[in-house]
């Protein structure tokens, strides 16, 4: 099972870390001055993370519109 989800396994231990580094580790004003930069890299980081779990278990699906409610769903946890 753990080698199916290898990937979303790394990628939740990313969002982790990232999630529990203190703030002034992860300061990066002067690289890069986007306002709401941390709400765009909370959506990309999720979406990926969505992405692939929905891709490690494409297998599960029949049809695209069982893909695209696990998709929604997935999505409402963000």
């Amino acid at each position: 099972m753990i080698r199916n989800n290898i990937i979303s396994i790394l990628l939740a231990l990313v969002i982790l870390y990232l999630s529990l580094a203190s703030a002034p580790s992860l300061d990066t004003k002067g690289l890069f001055d986007i306002p709401y930069a941390d709400k765009y890299a909370h959506f990309g980081l999720y979406f990926l993370f969505m992405a692939a779990i929905l891709v490690e278990h494409k297998t599960m699906f029949t049809n695209t519109r069982q893909m695209i409610m696990a998709a929604f769903i997935l999505s409402l946890s963000v």
